[in-house]
């Protein structure tokens, strides 16, 4: 009987951790948590919880203004080409110090779940002297058709 108990009870457990009602109360979260300094250059990605048909869209806003939305996963800053090529954030155009990172889920029956984290942004590194100057590049409507 005892072990007949145990297999209930761990399999009551399981349903309830792969059932969607438990995963829409889940959190959102980023692979950005937890950091304190960002590289010059990461991927920034959200993962709401449950089923991707849930989310409407996933906003990307530093320091209160969003910089990214994105309708589709993956859910990645600077988007994606839908080919497992995701884009980048780089923060050289930041100004040194900490700032906000906040990433917010809308889901589609008006919940939002947001994930903010606070995170120092090192200096950008000065080009090196070779690129240093003025560039110029023509552009040909060959070019502007790729």
């Amino acid at each position: 009987m005892r072990r007949s108990t145990s297999c209930t009870i761990v399999a009551l457990g399981v349903a309830l951790a792969v059932s969607p009602a438990a995963d829409a109360r889940g959190k959102l979260t980023t692979n950005l948590d937890g950091k304190k300094t960002l590289p010059a250059r990461t991927h920034w990605l959200a993962s709401p919880p449950g089923k991707t048909s849930a989310v409407k869209e996933v906003r990307f806003a530093i320091d209160g203004k969003v910089r990214q939305v994105e309708h589709k996963p993956p859910y990645s800053y600077g988007g994606d080409d839908g080919h497992g090529h995701l884009g980048w954030l780089v923060t050289s155009w930041l100004s040194a110090g900490r700032h906000r990172f906040t990433t917010q889920a809308l889901l589609k029956g008006g919940r939002k779940l947001t994930d903010t984290v606070v995170a120092r942004v090192v200096k950008a590194r000065k080009p090196p002297r070779s690129l240093a100057g003025r560039w110029r590049r023509s552009v040909t409507a060959d070019d502007l058709n790729r």
